[in-house]
């Protein structure tokens, strides 16, 4: 479970990175 989250969290920061 920790590493399935850790992989949507990841793409997630993208999205937040580009308008945080």
């Amino acid at each position: 479970a920790e590493q399935k989250l850790g992989r949507v969290r990841v793409v997630d920061n993208s999205a937040l990175g580009n308008a945080p």
